[in-house]
């Protein structure tokens, strides 16, 4: 069941959204992610995604459907509906890359995440910005430390999504400032 208000209302708000900015992936009362082809669903209503199952076990049968298989196939559709470029080509060819991860200290742990072009580095760039924020803790009232870590976030995926790139072209001087 949905469990609450705030999930409920942007869902709702989301479904919303998503019908406005891709008109052309929703028919009317066959819409997915709703309980009845239209709605979303309601707090505690329970909501069940058949498709994502199906594509779930799927992949779990084998993984290969996801590069080759009737799901790339959907991904493609669904890409290019929306005017992008993808091709079957670009997922069977696709090749994962395992990577040493990259990590800060912070309040005497290692938050540690994958490197760019994975976004997961905004979240480091926000917890070096929140030391800052602490550092000033003992002349600043709860509402500016709060505001502090808010726009340390928001930094973070400032930086994030101005700079990151892949891995393998960004130049190594701008990683190691990042």
């Amino acid at each position: 069941p949905i469990s609450g208000p705030i999930t409920a209302n942007a869902w709702k708000d989301g479904l919303k959204g998503q019908v406005q900015q891709f008109p052309e992936l929703y028919k009317e009362g066959e819409c997915p992610l709703t309980v009845d082809g239209v709605n979303a669903p309601k707090m505690g209503e329970l909501y069940k995604n058949e498709d994502l199952g199906n594509c779930l076990e799927e992949i779990g049968k084998s993984y290969s459907s996801f590069y080759t298989g009737r799901i790339a196939e959907k991904i493609v559709s669904t890409v290019q509906t929306l005017g992008g470029q993808m091709t079957l080509n670009d997922l069977s060819s696709h090749a994962s890359e395992w990577v040493d991860p990259i990590g800060v200290d912070y309040m005497g742990k290692t938050l540690w995440e994958i490197p760019p072009p994975g976004q997961g580095v905004a979240g480091l760039i926000a917890v070096k910005n929140f030391e800052y924020v602490e550092s000033l803790k003992d002349g600043l009232t709860s509402l500016e430390e709060k505001h502090g870590m808010i726009e340390s976030m928001r930094v973070g995926f400032d930086v994030a999504r101005k700079r990151i790139e892949d891995g393998a072209v960004i130049d190594a001087e701008e990683g190691e400032k990042l």
